[in-house]
């Protein structure tokens, strides 16, 4: 076990690190999921039969409208999509909140449930990771996993394996959406209609963007004009 405070981690430095992952990969990326917070799919909230029954009701429902993955838009096709919970995690404020439910596919599943694809991850999973967020590295092939891919995503998932870490001994206070204490009292049936992502919603990105990694090549300064004597 280790603190923290003993290997020099802030909470703003893990916030700075959490801002630059969302913003390399703000349309898949791991979930960030402290020990004991995990819900399978926010059923473990529910704590008296009458949620358990909401849940049971709203997952049915919405898993027969559900077509296509709510992040990557692949076909369901008679495959079987997990219900993922995803949260925003501040650990400036020390807040776990509830963001949304999402139907995934397999290949989202595996990147949300990423400790198992750090090391040893699967071609399939890397190439899906950088395309669903329209991630464009230089001279790339379509179908094989280069050196580079590899190497860039194994850093960023090493990050959020860091950041899960951290997030384990963060003092957090887990709410639903609206900032409210999951109770006894907390209709299920409300969050599912309120957060469930439409299958059918359009796409955050439509261009390609290179790695925030590139982007930090310093502005060549103008050049200073001397006036002749």
């Amino acid at each position: 076990f280790f603190d923290p405070k003993e290997v020099g981690m802030s909470a703003l430095q893990c916030q700075a690190m959490m801002d630059q992952l969302l913003e390399f990969a703000p349309r898949l990326h791991p979930r960030i999921c402290p020990k004991g917070y995990e819900d399978e799919g926010l059923f473990l909230f529910c704590k008296t039969e009458e949620q358990k029954q909401q849940y049971t009701t709203s997952f049915q429902e919405f898993e027969k409208k559900t077509s296509q993955c709510s992040i990557c838009k692949t076909q369901k096709n008679g495959n079987t999509f997990q219900l993922i919970s995803t949260w925003n995690i501040s650990f400036s404020d020390g807040i776990y909140q509830l963001k949304g439910l999402q139907f995934c596919c397999d290949l989202c599943s595996k990147v949300q449930y990423f400790t198992n694809q750090i090391y040893n991850p699967e071609d399939q999973v890397i190439k899906h990771f950088f395309k669903t967020n329209h991630i464009e590295i230089d001279n790339i092939s379509n179908s094989v996993v280069t050196i580079k891919e590899r190497s860039l995503y194994q850093q960023w998932f090493s990050l959020c394996y860091s950041l899960q870490m951290f997030a384990g001994y963060a003092e957090l206070q887990v709410v639903d959406n609206m900032k409210h204490k999951f109770s006894e009292k907390t209709n299920i049936s409300d969050i599912f209609h309120q957060l469930l992502i439409p299958s059918d919603v359009p796409k955050i990105l439509t261009t390609k963007r290179k790695s925030p990694l590139k982007r930090n090549k310093k502005k060549e300064q103008p050049k200073k004009k001397f006036k002749k004597n």
